[in-house]
């Protein structure tokens, strides 16, 4: 294997005119483009050659970056861009290698799509040298690149564009004009631009509302834990997985509802629903969990994420889901239960930055169940969505025989309509509505009876799962399943959520490019996409862009063969947007 060279400083990188495909990688002092800084440019455009210039570099020097005669090749494209443009750079005819090669194999964003897995991967390269080695054992806490003698830097930063130079020409081979991952890549290209802009809005936060919810929040865990104390033995830590897996299964006798990776008994808030009938703690188990993650994982910690200005810029993820949807971090805003009071109040804390402004929340309405109505033809779900029938009163009608469902009816059949998409079977629909396995099974074949386009397409997946190894979604991206693994309900799952995942990406697009068409001058910023939500920041002479969402969100996709909803709503805060 050839030996890397590395070049410092040395700028005939630039002056070379067959070098029209440069790889590039920036070390920077953090990971946050609003407040850190570049400290190294590194660049490479011919095998095993690294070139590591330090910031700033000469005047002029990064011009290519604007010239579409060059390629420009990034990973984590978004990352370094944010980093190039807030210096003032426009950067055109680019690429991403960590896009690339997850659209190649969706399965590496099981392994982690950072450069560095990838390279040792794809290029059978040795495993690279991550930042922590730059450093004695233990004694990279708080430091940055810039602790890094420079000897020690020239080859790690050279490395990384090396790394993304040839991952990009081995993705070019691997994918050809396989025109399916190249539309996917496209798209996500596309969107990456979008994510790169929601990040650097933020979002204005209500600080004196977010500082009241903390103290409320340690209240409510007071309480949980005085309630508590009637069930649970003194000096239990609820925290700790085998001290609840001992509570819940040895003591209190639960069934067994779920295990975890490793085998042992779930007793994660998933596997707590199903049982919370079984037992009245079980409930205040959830909602101690609850008050501890909200004060944990958001309320407590929000110093760090909301800044002086009182915004918080979060993250949105591309490669972290094997299905496309997009995940949330720093902070995870996924995760909050909306249907819990205290979870609804803390979207409350994002407001507009705009005096007089509004948000304008935009929500695909039961789009999972309507990208299975597509793909399986059902009838009965076809007539349902286009005469505009509520899904969960409809299901209901069918499974009970009645015009009229009650509340719990329509309850029990919300259960069953998502629960089939996520493949749950008799025993877990049994024990999430406490009634008998014999009673579920009863419903889920009322079910089946009504809907049995459905039942064949669920086996008509799974055959063709087993059979091909993959499965496709609405703009026939190929998901590749682990068949050790996932050849059962992922088979459904994976193109009804890819689907949705592909729908929210273009209507994101869309509207993106709305915003900044050159006829229009909107001072209006996107700021969210959480699950299947789209959120703009108005200010108030602008909030009648709330008439043109739902168009732009359903613009350029596929005719289904049932209609796509969006419920747009104008509201004073994000909280608000959910009934």
């Amino acid at each position: 294997m050839k030996e890397h060279e590395y070049y410092y400083n040395d700028y005939s990188i630039l002056e070379d005119p067959d070098n029209t495909v440069i790889a590039i990688d920036l070390e920077t002092t953090g990971l946050e483009p609003s407040k850190d800084k570049i400290c190294y440019v590194s660049m490479c455009a011919r095998e095993g050659q690294g070139y590591v210039f330090s910031w700033p570099m000469q005047d002029g020097s990064l011009a290519f970056l604007m010239n579409p005669k060059y390629k420009k090749v990034f990973h984590h494209a978004k990352f370094d861009m944010a980093f190039l443009e807030k210096e003032g750079y426009v950067i055109n005819n680019w690429t991403d290698t960590q896009i690339m090669a997850y659209h190649y194999d969706n399965r590496n964003s099981g392994r982690g799509s950072g450069l560095k897995v990838l390279a040792s991967s794809y290029l059978d390269k040795d495993e690279p040298t991550a930042f922590k080695d730059l450093f004695p054992k233990r004694q990279n806490k708080g430091k940055t690149i810039m602790d890094v003698p420079v000897e020690l830097v020239i080859p790690y930063a050279g490395d990384d564009a090396i790394h993304t130079y040839e991952l990009w020409w081995y993705l070019e081979e691997a994918i050809g004009n396989n025109k399916n991952i190249l539309d996917g890549i496209t798209l996500d290209l596309k969107c990456s631009k979008v994510i790169k802009e929601i990040q650097r809005n933020g979002c204005k936060i209500n600080t004196t509302k977010l500082l009241s919810m903390q103290q409320d929040c340690n209240n409510k865990m007071v309480e949980c834990d005085r309630i508590l104390g009637k069930w649970v033995p003194e000096g239990t830590n609820m925290n700790s997985t085998k001290q609840m897996q001992d509570l819940l299964f040895q003591q209190w006798k639960l069934p067994i509802v779920d295990f975890t990776d490793k085998g042992g008994f779930a007793v994660d808030d998933a596997a707590l629903e199903i049982l919370q009938k079984r037992h009245s703690a079980i409930s205040f188990i959830r909602e101690r969990r609850f008050y501890k993650k909200l004060h944990s994982t958001y309320l407590g910690p929000f110093a760090e994420y909301t800044r002086e200005d009182g915004f918080v810029y979060g993250s949105l993820n591309q490669t972290a889901t094997i299905t496309g949807r997009l995940s949330s971090s720093n902070p995870n805003l996924q995760n909050i239960p909306v249907k819990h009071e205290m979870g609804q109040e803390f979207r409350n804390c994002w407001v507009s930055r705009f005096p007089g402004g509004r948000l304008v929340v935009a929500d695909h309405s039961q789009i999972e169940m309507r990208v299975m109505a597509h793909f399986s033809e059902d009838t009965e779900l076809i007539r349902a969505i286009k005469a505009g029938e509520d899904l969960h009163t409809a299901t209901a009608k069918n499974i009970f025989g009645v015009k009229e469902p009650t509340k719990e009816q329509r309850g029990i059949a919300k259960t069953i309509n998502f629960g089939v998409i996520y493949g749950m079977g008799t025993r877990k629909l049994a024990i999430s509505l406490g009634i008998s396995t014999k009673e579920a099974d009863k419903y889920l074949k009322a079910f089946f009876r009504c809907y049995y386009g459905v039942a064949e397409y669920m086996q008509s997946q799974q055959e063709y799962a087993k059979d091909e190894g993959c499965v496709h979604t609405l703009l026939d991206r190929q998901l590749n399943i682990h068949t050790y693994d996932y050849s059962g309900t992922r088979a459904v799952n994976y193109p009804i959520q890819g689907s949705a995942a592909e729908i929210l990406k273009v209507g994101m697009v869309n509207v993106y490019n709305h915003l900044h068409s050159n006829q229009n001058k909107y001072k209006s910023k996107m700021i969210l996409q959480v699950h299947d939500e789209l959120v703009l920041d108005c200010p108030p002479v602008e909030t009648s862009l709330a008439d043109e969402i739902e168009g732009l969100m359903l613009a350029g996709l596929p005719k289904l063969k049932v209609p796509l909803a969006v419920n747009v709503k104008v509201v004073e805060s994000w909280g608000e947007g959910k009934d």
